[in-house]
């Protein structure tokens, strides 16, 4: 299976963009958890 560069740059891109969004989720969660302390 041959992947063209640039739709695997894409993928990885992707895949960073969801990463940063999930740890930004979980950053704010565990400020609103340390709020409620």
């Amino acid at each position: 299976m041959i992947v063209c560069q640039w739709d695997l740059f894409g993928y990885v891109m992707h895949n960073i963009e969801s990463l940063i969004a999930a740890n930004i989720e979980i950053l704010s969660c565990g400020k609103q958890i340390n709020n409620m302390l």
